[in-house]
Parts: C-alpha cells; sequence; structure tokens
C-alpha cells in the first residue's frame, strides 16, 4: 500500500515589474525569465 500525502498550494499575486511598477515600451521577459508561475496565480 502506497501513502500519498495531499499536495497543498497557494496562488501568488505578482506586481508586474515589482517595485517599479508597470511602464509602457518596456520588455517584461527578464521580469517573467525569474519567475515561476503556477494556474490560479494573478497578475
Amino acid at each position: 500500500m502506497e501513502a500519498v500525502a495531499p499536495v497543498i498550494t497557494f496562488a501568488t499575486e505578482y506586481i508586474v515589474g515589482d517595485d517599479e511598477g508597470w511602464k509602457v515600451r518596456v520588455d517584461y521577459q527578464d521580469w517573467a525569465d525569474i519567475k515561476q508561475f503556477f494556474a490560479g496565480d494573478t497578475f
């Protein structure tokens, strides 16, 4: 018999650009590359 432990996850709320905030004409690929997003996360 195999024991299965439940996995608890919590959604994360991201502020795009972090402390810099959202700006036009900015490529946010570098910002997104260092994040790990999951279903349920919000921006």
